[in-house]
């Protein structure tokens, strides 16, 4: 794990301030290439993921897949599918 200084932070937060007020997370296509993203990296780390649910929480493979991987993959499909629905 990083060791991040107060600082670093608060520099690396007030970048990423300064990126969502130019608009460019409002577009669609941007959310849309996010959640591929954050699919991609779920699943890439899918075995992590798993393995730390059970180290942590003791639960085995099958419901740490079915109640928080599968659950991911879920969501962020329901958001891909009804993304354009959902803004005004």
């Amino acid at each position: 794990m990083m060791n991040l200084s107060k600082e670093t932070v608060l520099n690396i937060l007030g970048e990423h301030k300064e990126y969502f007020e130019t608009g460019e997370t409002r577009n669609i296509d941007f959310r849309l290439k996010q959640l591929e993203k954050l699919k991609k990296a779920i699943k890439d780390n899918e075995r992590f993921i798993i393995d730390a649910l059970y180290k942590d929480l003791h639960k085995p493979e099958f419901e740490a897949y079915a109640t928080e991987v599968g659950y991911l993959y879920d969501s962020i499909g329901y958001f891909m599918k009804n993304l354009k629905n959902g803004l005004r």
